[in-house]
């Protein structure tokens, strides 16, 4: 393969709430280069040095280009690598207020307290419940 030649990636997102990117980049691209281009288009711009790279389970170096890891024997029209990294935050008021309200809730229920690892435990199901339940 020459170094001219462009090659289709997938980046895999960590998160199932937020889709995968589709790049077409260069085969000279170095890995370092490869997280710009993903900082840029992931939400929440995760910074280069917060994101790891894998592919094929391996972990890959920043220096590495990606005519020197991809497999071409695979023959594929799409590589997928996976990235590892923070996902951003999602607001989500209503559940926060719930959850604040319950632990209140509970902590003010005046159970009699048997410890507080079984008062901990018993708190912990109830939130439990009430998220799941």
């Amino acid at each position: 393969m020459e170094d001219s030649e462009t090659v289709k990636l997938k980046v895999k997102s960590p998160s199932s709430t937020i889709a995968d990117i589709e790049l077409e980049v260069g085969l000279n691209t170095s890995v370092s280069q490869l997280k710009v281009l993903i900082s840029e288009k992931y939400p929440g711009h995760p910074a280069p040095s917060a994101q790891k790279l894998l592919y094929a389970g391996k972990l890959l170096s920043d220096k590495e280009t990606l005519q020197k890891f991809l497999r071409f024997d695979d023959e594929c029209e799409v590589y997928s690598l996976h990235l590892a990294c923070a996902t951003p935050p999602t607001t989500n008021t209503s559940s926060v207020a719930n959850n604040t309200v319950r632990e209140e809730t509970i902590n003010t229920s005046g159970e009699a307290e048997q410890g507080s690892a079984d008062t901990l435990a018993w708190q912990w199901q109830q939130m439990m419940a009430g998220m799941y339940g």
